[in-house]
Formats: structure tokens, C-alpha cells, sequence
């Protein structure tokens, strides 16, 4: 049997098109009016205009392990679908704002805490789904539309509203969407609620119209393309990486190391001297202590993934370069051949300084993006590459 998803969420594609606002309220609006009760079955990952249509149904279950989220200020707009006036009836101003401005997925356990979610099913999902559909026909449960709630006023004070303006200048400084969320969301404790779809409309398409917007559109779509490295096919197998080796420790080395521990891979950092690792330790140390302020990470992943992070200051033997034995190489996880071998008898008509730097741009421009994702598919282009400079 072919297992089913629920929505993930929208086609950023569309962004650039016609507004779809106008169409979602209409297709939602026809599953809350119903009159039987409607119960969204969700599984997997459920995002944006996926959690929004999922609001539109009068009650909502989840299997064990889906993910929640309104991300759509990282992308320089707000949830348009419903999401910043139905969220708001169901948890309450303050909750909604924390996780549109957290944009961030949420659990299952997360999601019953804040209350937008009825019940985890355990078990097959669809089943257990009309199962519980049936426990609130037998109790003689009805529809419940969330466009009919009224939002607690005491979650949307002052103080509240203010506390996250702060917060959203100081995590999304000089960004406007953020903001525009802010005022949308708040809208739903002042508007009815037709009249509240209408505005959120109205900021959300302003938004789509915005630099801001466009550019994060354009990062989403770029970061997505460096995934694919011409020339390999789909099929080809990746090679394992267990483990990697960085030369230098600067911004661009350190943030190198950063990706591999982050995918949960030993990293070697081999630079020339104590000085120059512990500076380059200690902006590494820095990084994550920032990731844990923001709620990134925990203290104790920061701890687990520092631990993998090791140090070497040894210089090859010839004192006159920088770079270091093909044997060291080869025991922290790279393969290079030892610059100064054209030096030390190495075979006529080669250039073995060369293969070494052309394999180290290869190690430091293919890693430098920070996406743990992307490893294997480095470990593919390595393969290529060892082929193509020998």
C-alpha cells in the first residue's frame, strides 16, 4: 500500500504568480461549513498553507513524529491562508506569535501543549483517525469551526505585543515581515473574522511585492541548486564519510568544521600554529554559543558537537610550506599529494603542489555552505575528482 502525506504546504513557485488568497478562503471556508464534523489526519511534515488548511477542519490528529510549522517570515511574508486569524481563536495571540516568529517545526508533543492539536494517533493513522472521529459522533461532538472562536484578549495585551516587537527587531533586524505578522495576527482580537481573512490578504500580498520577500525566494531556490553537482547522475551511490580534515582554521575553516560536526562527523583542523587554532577554536565555540542563545541548539548539543572538533598544529617536514604529509592527511580523512614532492623526486612532467591545491578549493568552496545534507553528495564530488587531476 502506497503511504499517504498530508500537505507539506505551498508552491513557492507561485509566489511570483496571480494571489492564491482569494481561492484557499473559498476551498477552506467549504471545509469548515460543513455540517458533519471534519478531522484532518496529518503525518509527516505539515508547513505553511499545509497547517493552515489543516486549521479550517474542526478537529485535528497527528501521527507520532509529524512536524508543525508557519515559516513563512523566513521567506518575507506571513502565513495567508487563514493562518494568522485561526491560529490566534484556537491558542491565543501570544502562542500564535511564538510560532509564526519562531518559524521553527514543532512536534507532536508541542503541538498538544499549545492546543492546536486533539489527539496523537498511534497505530495506522487512517484507521485510528475514523476511530476517533467516531468517539466524538458516539459523545455527539459536532463541528467545530475555528472561524466561530473568539480570541482571548487577555493573551494579546500590550506588554505581549511589545515584548515581541522587540524580539522580532532584534532576531530579524531591518526586516519588515516580522512585523507585518505582528499586526496581522493582532488584527484577529479587533476584526470579525471575514473581515480579518480580508486584511491578512491584503498584508500578504503587499509583502510578496517586497525586496525582502523576492531576495528570500531567491536564497531558498539557490541553496536548493547547490545540492546538485553537475555530471552525477541521481542513482550513483554515495560515499560514506566518516570522517573529514579541514586545513586552517579561520572564518571560512571553521565554518567547514562547523558543517561536518553539525552532521555529526570527527572533523580534524590542522592550522600552523597553537595561537591560530585557538582563535580559531574560540570563534567556533562562539558560533555555538550563539545557536544555543537563539534555542538553535541545547547546551548539551553544543558539548556533543564541540567534542568532535580536533586539533593539530604539525607542519610537513621540509619546514617550508604549509601544508602537510600525505600520510596525515590520509589519518584525518583527506587524500592529497604533498606539494613539495616535485622537490623530493617526483615523477617528471607532474605537478603534485597543484593536484593538492586544486583538492583543497575542492574541500573548503564544496563544504562551505553549512548544510550537513549536503555532505554525501560532497563525498561524490570528491570522487570525481580524485579521477579527474591524477
Amino acid at each position: 500500500m502506497r503511504r499517504q502525506y498530508f500537505f507539506s504546504g505551498a508552491d513557492i513557485g507561485e509566489f511570483s504568480g496571480p494571489p492564491k488568497e482569494a481561492e484557499y478562503r473559498a476551498l477552506f471556508a467549504r471545509f469548515e461549513g460543513l455540517d458533519v464534523p471534519v478531522v484532518a489526519a496529518m503525518h509527516g511534515t505539515v508547513m505553511g498553507g499545509g497547517l493552515e488548511i489543516a486549521l479550517a477542519c474542526h478537529y485535528r490528529v497527528a501521527a507520532p513524529g509529524t512536524r508543525f510549522g508557519l515559516p513563512e517570515v523566513t521567506l518575507g511574508i506571513i502565513p495567508g491562508a487563514g493562518g494568522t486569524q485561526r491560529m490566534p481563536r484556537l491558542i491565543g495571540v501570544e502562542k500564535t506569535l511564538e510560532l509564526v516568529l519562531g518559524a521553527k517545526p514543532v512536534d507532536t508533543a508541542a503541538a498538544m501543549q499549545t492546543g492546536f492539536l486533539d489527539a496523537v494517533i498511534e497505530g495506522e493513522l487512517q484507521a485510528g483517525a475514523i476511530a476517533y472521529l467516531g468517539s466524538l459522533i458516539a459523545s455527539g461532538k459536532g463541528p467545530r469551526r475555528t472561524g466561530s472562536l473568539s480570541v482571548d484578549p487577555a493573551t494579546a495585551t500590550p506588554d505581549v505585543i511589545e515584548r515581541f516587537a522587540k524580539l522580532a527587531a532584534k532576531q530579524y533586524p531591518n526586516r519588515q515581515a516580522p512585523l507585518t505578522a505582528i499586526e496581522a495576527i493582532t488584527a484577529a482580537t479587533r476584526l470579525p473574522f471575514a473581515a480579518g481573512l480580508e486584511y491578512e490578504t491584503e498584508l500578504v500580498n503587499q509583502a510578496k511585492l517586497t525586496v525582502e520577500s523576492r531576495g528570500a525566494v531567491h536564497v531558498f531556490f539557490a541553496e536548493r541548486a547547490t545540492r546538485k553537482v553537475p555530471g552525477i547522475p541521481a542513482d550513483l551511490p554515495s560515499l560514506p564519510v566518516k570522517q573529514a580534515a579541514v586545513i586552517g582554521s579561520g572564518t571560512m575553516g571553521g565554518g567547514i568544521a562547523i558543517c561536518f560536526a553539525n552532521a555529526g562527523i570527527p572533523v580534524h583542523i590542522v592550522d600552523t600554529g597553537a595561537e591560530a587554532l585557538e582563535r580559531g577554536m574560540k570563534v567556533i565555540g562562539q558560533t555555538y554559543d550563539s545557536m544555543v542563545k537563539r534555542g538553535r541548539i541545547t547546551p548539551e548539543d553544543k558539548a556533543r558537537r564541540m567534542g568532535l572538533i580536533n586539533r593539530h598544529t604539525r607542519l610537513c617536514g621540509s619546514g617550508q610550506c604549509g601544508c602537510h604529509h600525505r600520510s596525515r592527511l590520509r589519518k584525518h580523512g583527506a587524500e592529497a599529494e604533498h606539494p613539495c614532492k616535485a622537490r623530493q623526486g617526483g615523477k617528471e612532467g607532474r605537478n603534485p603542489g597543484d593536484q593538492h591545491v586544486r583538492r583543497s578549493i575542492s574541500i573548503r568552496s564544496l563544504t562551505g555552505s553549512q548544510h550537513p545534507e549536503n555532505v554525501h553528495r560532497h563525498a561524490l564530488f570528491f570522487r570525481r575528482q580524485r579521477h579527474a587531476v591524477a
